[in-house]
């Protein structure tokens, strides 16, 4: 499984654990995956992440935007200065 395929595989199942209600014990069991990974995953996905300065060289209407968690956002131009600021958790 390459780089990418775990992360989209752990995402699910952090995602599949926050709704299934259940201690994160028993969700992994129940999904027959590691305990101890899972906990891995989960702390690395929490932590916040670095926002990585870019320059456009052309005109653009929409940028996208790619979470450490796999999630791909679509932002048109006159809106990314709040989405990131959304994003550092300055609102």
């Amino acid at each position: 499984m390459n780089s990418s395929e775990k992360q989209t595989f752990w995402t699910q199942h952090i995602e599949g654990w926050r709704v299934s209600g259940k201690s994160q014990k028993a969700y992994c069991t129940e999904q027959r995956i590691s305990f101890s990974n899972f906990g891995y995953w989960r702390k690395r996905f929490s932590k916040p992440g670095k926002l990585i300065p870019i320059a456009v060289k052309r005109a653009v209407e929409t940028v996208n935007i790619y979470l450490p968690t796999g999630i791909r956002i679509e932002v048109s131009v006159d809106a990314i200065g709040k989405v990131v600021s959304v994003l550092e958790g300055r609102r």
